[in-house]
């Protein structure tokens, strides 16, 4: 992954395409089952806290064609992952790795993949007790101003250096 990392072949941003990525989700083009939760209703309610400055979404662009995303909410020191999809190889490990490396610079330290599965686990997730994470959200789910709104001039600049991933 590191070389597709450092090259130019991928590009991230964010909020930038968020309903589009919602749509590329609930087209389920990452699943194998034909049915995906994600109805009118739920595009609704996350497309009105995208613009409450709430939710989020992380879009990887090849050649200016939307090829890789995902989206979520942030809580605090928490981002809690609702769907991902990719059209290409690699391309939602590419999303994943940049976009936990921007949260994390923001302060953000967990992602919430709400399914643990191999894809997750070899990416470096770990199972975590609901009591465990519940007492974490107590402690760190507050509100953080800075993170309220668009993340798209952040992740812009957050990217600026090509020294992240050497």
């Amino acid at each position: 992954m590191r070389s597709l990392l450092n090259s130019d072949k991928l590009r991230i941003t964010s909020d930038t395409a968020f309903e589009q990525v919602l749509d590329c989700c609930a087209a389920g083009l990452m699943r194998k089952e034909q049915e995906t939760w994600i109805d009118e209703r739920i595009i609704s309610c996350y497309t009105t806290l995208f613009h409450r400055g709430h939710a989020h979404s992380f879009e990887v662009w090849q050649g200016g064609k939307l090829v890789a995303g995902l989206y979520g909410v942030n809580i605090g020191n928490t981002f809690i992952g609702e769907s991902m999809f990719t059209h290409i190889n690699n391309a939602s490990k590419y999303c994943l790795i940049k976009a936990a490396h921007f949260m994390y610079a923001q302060g953000i330290f967990v992602i919430n993949c709400q399914y643990f599965n191999e894809h997750l686990a070899h990416m470096g997730a770990i199972p975590v007790a609901r009591e465990a994470y519940l007492n974490y959200m107590r402690y760190h789910g507050f509100l953080r101003d800075h993170l309220i709104g668009s993340w798209s001039a952040l992740v812009d600049k957050h990217f600026s250096s090509d020294i992240y991933f050497k």
